[in-house]
């Protein structure tokens, strides 16, 4: 497990360091105490955070999984010269000192061979055409919760008649035959909200992200890491779909309006600063561990035959209803997990083997 971090000096990686980063190593290092987690967790770029801190990181041969945090590159001061040189550079890591990491840099290099990356940066996966978050940012500026120009968020966009793209990095990442199985990253710009409570924006929430990060280091599928992580954006979708209807009802009832316009724009600002993360590759891709899963995952324990038989067994009907909830995402695997009594580790095992196996019957029906 590598984390790294691009000390900037920067208000935005300051935050994540202190409210992301640094909670992900601190839990990171309990679980490996109880043998629940790699047993190696490494941070990166204490000193400088440059480029050649995170290169020379992840050139490893074991299969990692990486959380990366820095600034995406966005517009230049003076513009784009052409809509190619956009292509090839917005979304680029910006590291210490200006410093860049472009996609040409990862083309004839080793960069997480076999591994997964987690990059917390804006534009990291790709530039929209449109922002989700103008119209939120503009209700808290009036709201004065925001105090920077709401026209910068829109500079990087694409111009009228211009496409949306995805980014030049993560696709060069991808092609090289050294390089990481699938990348999770942002469209649209990346902001602390996915990581803080909204309503107490020095709070931390890297819990979020860290239990996409487990699922990775677990072995389970990358997708399913992302669907973790998408669970906490329907939480804060369900919770604003509710405030629209008590809105609603004070106003067919002529009852005073209960909403608070700061709050509710926070809220949209997380939920859409989580619905921007997207999985570029394989989402069936997962951590080969096979061949260092000894050194990785904790042995389990042998069960002599006479207690294995006095385990008990756990009604099959039950966990197929579990997974059929699973699989529809209506509710939180956590929440899922708490009514039938299951782990949350058994639950994504069990809904794995519950699709794999239903691929393969539909495969021998077509």
């Amino acid at each position: 497990m590598l984390f790294y971090t691009a000390h900037d000096g920067s208000r935005a990686t300051t935050a994540a360091l202190s409210l992301l980063v640094r909670p992900c190593l601190e839990t990171g290092r309990k679980w490996s105490a109880r043998r629940r987690f790699p047993r190696i967790i490494t941070e990166m770029g204490e000193d400088s955070g440059g480029a050649g801190d995170l290169l020379a990181g992840v050139e490893g041969e074991q299969p990692s999984v990486l959380l990366s945090v820095s600034h995406g590159l966005g517009r230049p001061r003076r513009g784009w010269s052409s809509p190619e040189r956009q292509r090839a550079l917005q979304g680029a890591l910006v590291m210490s000192g200006g410093e860049l990491l472009t996609a040409d840099e990862l083309r004839d290099r080793a960069f997480l061979p076999g591994g997964l990356w987690f990059c917390v940066a804006c534009f990291g996966a790709g530039t929209p055409s449109a922002s989700s978050f103008y119209p939120w940012l503009t209700l808290l500026k009036e709201e004065r919760a925001y105090s920077a120009r709401v026209a910068d968020v829109l500079a990087s966009l694409p111009r009228s008649g211009e496409p949306p793209f995805v980014a030049a990095l993560p696709q060069a990442a991808l092609a090289s035959p050294e390089g990481p199985l699938a990348v999770v990253g942002h469209v649209d710009l990346a902001w602390t909200f996915g990581f803080v409570d909204p309503d107490e924006l020095s709070s931390s929430r890297a819990s979020r992200i860290l239990q996409s990060l487990r699922v990775m280091t677990s072995g389970s599928r990358v997708g399913v890491a992302l669907a973790e992580l998408m669970s906490a954006y329907r939480e804060v979708n369900d919770e604003l779909v509710s405030g629209f209807q008590m809105q609603e009802d004070a106003r067919v009832w002529d009852r005073p309006d209960p909403s608070d316009p700061r709050k509710r724009g926070n809220a949209f600002m997380l939920r859409n600063d989580l619905r921007g993360y997207v999985l570029l590759g394989d989402p069936a891709a997962r951590l080969p561990l096979q061949g260092s899963e000894a050194a990785l995952i904790a042995p389990q324990p042998q069960v002599p035959p006479d207690v294995a038989s006095a385990t008990p067994r756990r009604d099959p009907a039950a966990m197929e209803r579990a997974v059929l909830e699973v699989l529809a995402g209506d509710r939180t695997g956590r929440e899922i997990a708490a009514k039938y009594g299951f782990s949350r580790e058994d639950l994504g095992r069990w809904a794995d083997a519950y699709k794999a196996a239903g691929l393969a019957v539909l495969k021998k029906l077509s």
